[in-house]
């Protein structure tokens, strides 16, 4: 992986053909390379055939149910998401400014209300399956659709509603057993699941690391604002795919002031302090509060974020020849033998189906060669209490 800004392809049509025409001749020296179309089935990881439920929490959709609820005020705040929806149909956090899963700019975008996917999977909704990895009366744990990692996790209460991590400060010490059991839950399905596979272990783990020495290599966190609006974490294992350790390279994933790393979140809570008008605070409010109590926020997401690079590079071990082709700077495609262009090949497209072959979420895969999903088993029937 070869780490630059821009790269001048070759500018004659016969220069193109040749081998290695994606090589810089803008005179920077530099260029950026990343691996793409895979060509070999690589291990990924089953869910637990006798988890979740075949049968839906309730029969309609979102408004169906609000409209029957006897809590209708109180479930409407649940079920909407603040957002700006990208072109390629992610819904992002209002505050982005690129979709964190295809990379396009949202700039121009407006703000939209979309329904809240993970309360539809909290209320069984028709249609709002999951890639269950851990279900209980208190925790759902599935496979995150974004798949940044070969293993990245989502871990939701469902006993109680909180859109996201502030609202841990209106009571500190309860918050910290919710973050604390959120990353234990996480952590207890990935042992289980992922690094139980000796195959997927040996592969995509370098050096067969103990869970000991895996564990501190863990990229775990919250995102404010979120994309959906409820209190969710980010459980991710390195090595990340390809594609996104070239986006976080480029500074699209675990942004300043967006992304709270773990770290940093139990430092805060752990102070117990609390913060009964939290609601009214937005992120800059709450790094200054506690920067003035000694938890500074640049100190440990910049630490953090350096560390996930080192995580990465020390566990990745993606071969080359798993794979065909190579995105230069995100934007051309060139085959890998011959270094030719491959004209009229989609970047977007390419990544999804990397995404199709690589991801471990809905597997096993169906007789359509789609993933396969499941309703959550503990259905709640009325709006969540809030926290």
């Amino acid at each position: 992986f070869f780490s630059s800004p821009h790269i001048a392809m070759a500018s004659s049509p016969t220069a193109k053909q040749n081998a290695l025409s994606f090589l810089p001749a803008n005179g920077s020296g530099v260029c950026t390379l990343q691996l793409a179309q895979v060509n070999t089935p690589l291990p990924t990881v089953d869910q637990v055939s006798t988890m979740g439920s075949a049968k839906l929490g309730f029969e309609g959709n979102y408004d169906q149910f609000l409209a029957q609820s006897k809590s209708q005020d109180r479930l409407k705040v649940q079920m909407k998401n603040k957002v700006k929806k990208c072109s390629c149909g992610k819904p992002c956090a209002f505050t982005l400014t690129e979709c964190n899963s295809c990379g396009a700019s949202l700039v121009d975008l407006e703000i939209t209300y979309t329904n809240n996917v993970f309360m539809g999977f909290i209320y069984g909704l028709q249609g709002m399956t999951v890639s269950l990895r851990y279900e209980s009366e208190s925790y759902l744990c599935f496979d995150d659709l974004l798949q940044l990692s070969v293993a990245h996790l989502n871990c939701i209460p469902t006993s109680i509603y909180c859109p996201d991590w502030r609202l841990l400060l209106k009571n500190p010490k309860e918050g910290l057993k919710i973050v604390n059991e959120l990353f234990d839950t996480c952590w207890e399905a990935f042992v289980k699941q992922f690094y139980g596979n000796d195959a997927w272990r040996t592969r995509m783990l370098k050096g067969s690391p103990s869970p000991e020495a895996l564990k501190k290599h863990v990229i775990a966190g919250f995102n404010y604002p979120p994309s959906q609006y409820q209190l969710h974490l980010q459980f991710i294992v390195p090595p990340m795919v390809p594609f996104h350790y070239f986006q976080y390279k480029n500074g699209i994933h675990y942004t300043p002031k967006r992304f709270f790393p773990i770290e940093y979140v139990r430092k805060v809570l752990e102070l117990n302090h609390a913060v009964p008008d939290v609601e009214s605070k937005g992120a800059d409010d709450i790094i200054q509060l506690f920067n003035g109590k000694g938890v500074e926020y640049d100190s440990i997401h910049s630490h953090c974020y350096a560390r996930y690079d080192v995580s990465h590079n020390e566990l990745a071990n993606w071969n080359k020849s798993d794979f065909s082709a190579v995105v230069v700077d995100g934007v051309a495609v060139y085959d890998i033998k011959t270094g030719s262009l491959i004209p009229d090949c989609d970047t977007k497209s390419l990544q999804a189906t990397d995404k199709h072959a690589l991801q471990s979420y809905g597997r096993p895969y169906d007789a359509n060669n789609k993933p396969s999903t499941k309703y959550y088993s503990h259905p709640r029937k009325e709006a969540l209490t809030a926290l």
